[in-house]
């Protein structure tokens, strides 16, 4: 008996070393002998050890299964920070009720770690439920419990909470408090916040001033985006070279949301300086990096350069592109445009194919753009009644251009 608690023990620190020096392999047979021993102490901590690798890995549903072991072990440890990372691995994969269920149960633990950071976790979830009342008492119990990193986060998520329900004097001070924490975490989070505050309430300057503040902290998530805020705000306040070296500090970071946005930002500051190469350019980076948001957004707006560039083909391809994207906002605007160059080509049945598409989509200007659109192109093809449907479609949107056109061109067809 003595002889198994010994080489449980060894196994597991053996499977701690291993995983430091990056053997994810090698750590994975250490620790599964570990949990393999029945070691009531070690082997519940190393079924969380195995977890974590494999979920590293891509294996999600091997994870599942390590971190529920450990919480069906009742460890005082590693049951709830099992709890708290099965949460976070059903919350990824949409199951909303089950990972509440499991961030309940961290806090319900009363550890003095995992249940504070259970309480953020279940805070986040809450408010994007729509659910502000319990998110802000998760916020606030997560502060209240003396752990510093759960809560400075809380303070910062309880800010934007509080924000977005119009109390932004408690939004502020929240902040300021988590700047005051220090926590190496919260305060990048809290100055990016706190800038888009100011920026909100119209105070240019120190809106600046935080968000330099929090691409100066160098943090991997928060400075790249405060990067793309300073850029932006200096391409407004007509400081192209400053922008240019904000937008290209937070591509140098690598990141991957904050640098699409700082080459579409480049692009649009560009285009103002009449610098086509670098526009094509900038928009090209950010289609190839596949951002859901930019890369389409990108592509609907370097097919309307190469247009006035006289590249028709070129355009034709990024909006079909954009349209195949099914992107909700620019799918049915690269719609539109796309039906508009194909009837200057020519081509009427891939114009109809296209507007149809934009109407359909029930994007609230697209669509109504596009029936009028339609109208005129069923009318011009002696398809009277189609003409009328779709002009119908535009007045009933009550659109502040296209209803009035389409009631004039309704009122012309008789």
């Amino acid at each position: 008996m003595i002889l198994m608690v010994v080489n449980s023990e060894l196994a597991y620190r053996r499977g701690v070393f291993l995983s430091d020096q990056g053997d994810r392999e090698g750590a994975l047979r250490a620790w599964r002998q570990t949990v393999a021993s029945g070691h009531a102490d070690l082997g519940p901590r190393a079924a969380v050890g195995v977890g974590v690798l494999l979920a590293m890995g891509g294996d999600g549903d091997g994870a599942a299964q390590a971190w529920a072991s450990a919480l069906d072990s009742g460890h005082h440890e590693a049951a709830p920070l099992a709890a708290v990372n099965l949460g976070v691995l059903r919350a990824g994969c949409g199951d909303v009720i089950g990972a509440q269920a499991l961030w309940q149960r961290a806090i319900d633990s009363g550890h003095a770690q995992h249940a504070p950071r259970a309480a953020v976790n279940l805070g986040v979830l809450l408010a994007a439920q729509g659910d502000a009342g319990a998110a802000e008492r998760a916020y606030r119990q997560a502060i209240g419990s003396g752990d510093a990193d759960a809560a400075s986060l809380a303070l910062v998520n309880l800010g934007v909470l509080l924000l977005q329900t119009g109390n932004a004097d408690g939004a502020l001070t929240l902040y300021r408090a988590a700047i005051v924490s220090g926590n190496q975490e919260a305060v990048p989070l809290a100055r990016l916040n706190l800038g888009r505050l100011w920026q909100r309430q119209g105070d240019l300057s120190r809106a600046h001033d935080e968000f330099l503040l929090a691409a100066g902290s160098g943090h991997h998530e928060h400075a790249p985006v405060a990067w793309v805020e300073v850029g932006a705000l200096l391409a407004a306040a007509d400081d192209a070279k400053g922008a240019v070296a904000a937008y290209r500090s937070a591509i140098e970071t690598g990141h991957a949301d904050a640098g699409p946005r700082a080459h579409v930002g480049l692009a649009l500051l560009w285009l103002t300086q009449g610098e086509t190469n670098a526009v094509v350019d900038a928009f090209g980076m950010a289609i190839r990096s596949g951002h859901a948001e930019m890369a389409p957004l990108a592509a609907l707006n370097l097919g309307v350069v190469l247009v006035d560039g006289g590249d028709a083909e070129g355009a034709l391809r990024l909006w079909r592109s954009v349209v195949r994207s099914a992107h909700p906002e620019h799918g049915p605007v690269a719609a539109l445009n796309l039906g508009a160059l194909l009837v200057r080509r020519g081509d009427h049945d891939g114009a109809r194919a296209a507007w149809e598409e934009a109407v359909g989509s029930g994007h609230d200007d697209a669509g109504p753009r596009a029936a009028v659109c339609l109208g005129r192109l069923r009318a011009h093809r002696g398809d009277v009644d189609g003409a009328r449907s779709a002009y119908l479609r535009a007045i009933a949107s009550a659109h502040v251009d296209a209803a009035p056109i389409a009631t004039a061109e309704l009122e012309r067809l008789g």
